[in-house]
């Protein structure tokens, strides 16, 4: 019998979507799927939980969101062969920069003269480079390198290893990575491979990080970035920057006010609805 995922299909309102991934960041899904800025599909093993317990423990965990944040929500059971199909179908080529271009694993690519190819398989792992928050952190990195060489780089939240393998193909020295999801991580080091780069150190905990880095990236969760926020800023050498997305315009003065006290605001860019920050330290 071939394996099967339980899916919920939830749409709600924008101010709601942070409390919606940490909802189910705590439930120990497998897999998201962001179909769109308003509607996530997350996939979990039905050797470990019944529809009928998902439905009990999300009615639970959605209790205290304001009136009308979800607006619809639909549960299934689907073959993983399905999803994998459809998933797939989703993600097509995509330029992340001008001379870099994300490709599927599976799909046959002829690159342009001196276009540089990261050929991809996320896995259940989060980065395809398809979301504009990705997008953000590479074009700052970007910006970023062309003004000041870049001689170390952190990665929080790091994923399938997208932004690292981006520093790598701008000769960033030394790239690191944190991430707390395992799946993830070994996704990860299978793309390094596939790519042929280093097995660049990826870490689980980001209290195990001593080094200070010339630039810290840290596209995750807006309650995370703050809560983590001492931690974040100890990671970065004197006069260097900090990249901090994952938030929507309306959040980035929540965000940047734990960390004013250390740095200043360089730059911000934007993308459907998407904001990245660029801070250095003073």
């Amino acid at each position: 019998m071939s394996k099967s995922w339980h899916s919920v299909n939830i749409e709600f309102c924008t101010s709601s979507k942070d409390s919606i991934l940490t909802i189910f960041s705590g439930m120990n899904c497998i897999g998201l799927h962001e179909l769109n800025d308003n509607q996530i599909q997350a996939f979990f093993d039905p050797d470990i939980i019944t529809i009928a317990q998902l439905r009990h423990a999300i009615k639970q965990q959605c209790e205290d969101l304001p009136a009308q944040s979800i607006t619809h929500i639909s549960y299934d059971t689907q073959a993983y062969d399905d999803w994998t199909t459809k998933w797939r179908q989703d993600f097509t080529p995509i330029q992340i920069l001008p001379d870099i271009t994300i490709v599927p694993s599976w799909e046959d690519y002829s690159p342009s003269p001196n276009e540089h190819i990261l050929s991809i398989d996320p896995g259940m792992a989060f980065g395809t480079g398809l979301h504009p928050t990705t997008q953000l952190c590479a074009s700052l990195m970007h910006e970023q390198q062309s003004k000041q060489k870049i001689n170390s780089i952190l990665d929080i939240g790091c994923g399938s290893g997208i932004l690292m393998m981006i520093a790598h193909l701008m000769n960033i020295p030394k790239i690191n990575g944190v991430e707390i999801d395992l799946d993830s991580i070994a996704v990860a080091k299978e793309n390094f491979a596939i790519n042929h780069m280093p097995d660049y150190i990826i870490v689980s905990q980001l209290s195990t990080i001593k080094a200070k880095y010339s630039l810290v990236i840290a596209n995750i969760l807006l309650n995370i970035l703050n809560t983590l926020h001492l931690e974040i800023m100890n990671c970065i050498a004197d006069n260097g920057h900090l990249i901090l997305s994952g938030i929507t315009p309306d959040q980035v003065n929540t965000l940047i006010s734990p960390y004013m006290s250390q740095f200043i605001i360089i730059d911000q860019y934007s993308k459907n609805d998407w904001s990245a920050i660029l801070l250095q330290k003073k």
